[in-house]
């Protein structure tokens, strides 16, 4: 009996959702496993894109996580299949690359865009993927930390720094983007 049941999951293309989400969601712990796995079948119910879901694994932990190069090898195969080729093309890495950058000021998009030098027909190979999408969260967390300290040492009524305060949280920007073999 049970060996019909995995085989009904099988043919309505259940087992693989299960497993994907199981995976996810004990890889990421989130605070509200029912939320989660709610979400997640809702996802797949309204026939999420596939750029959307490699969003989703992107975001499920920090990328100073183990689990993060896990979930970037997930996404990159997400994507890599639904090309039908050997790698994913320009143009669904910078869809991807959009999502990522939403908050970002126009001008960095093009100039990362430029800097990564894809067309939108060009092969993106899993070392240029893992180095721009990383590229992009190292810049995201950089924008939000220097945003953090901005706010957490400015005068409150002018929104202002010394220059002096302004070096210092430049050099603590900087030590913390360094890797730590490298910190002094």
């Amino acid at each position: 009996m049970e060996n019909q049941d995995t085989s009904r999951l099988d043919e309505c293309g259940l087992t693989s959702y299960l497993k994907d989400a199981l995976t996810i969601m004990l890889e990421s712990r989130p605070t509200d496993p029912m939320h989660f796995l709610t979400e997640y079948f809702h996802m797949v119910a309204n026939g999420a894109s596939p750029s959307h879901r490699a969003y989703r694994y992107l975001r499920l932990c920090p990328q100073d996580r183990n689990m993060f190069m896990d979930n970037l090898a997930a996404a990159y195969t997400l994507l890599d299949a639904e090309g039908g080729s050997v790698g994913m093309t320009g143009k669904e890495y910078m869809m991807l690359l959009r999502q990522l950058c939403a908050d970002f000021p126009e001008v960095i998009v093009q100039i990362l865009f430029q800097v990564l030098g894809k067309s939108e027909t060009e092969t993106v190979t899993f070392q240029d993927f893992s180095g721009g999408i990383r590229a992009c969260m190292t810049y995201e967390e950089f924008l939000e930390e220097a945003e953090n300290l901005f706010y957490d040492h400015t005068d409150g009524s002018s929104g202002t720094l010394s220059k002096q305060v302004l070096k210092k949280l430049i050099a603590r920007l900087a030590r913390k983007s360094l890797p730590v073999d490298e910190e002094r």
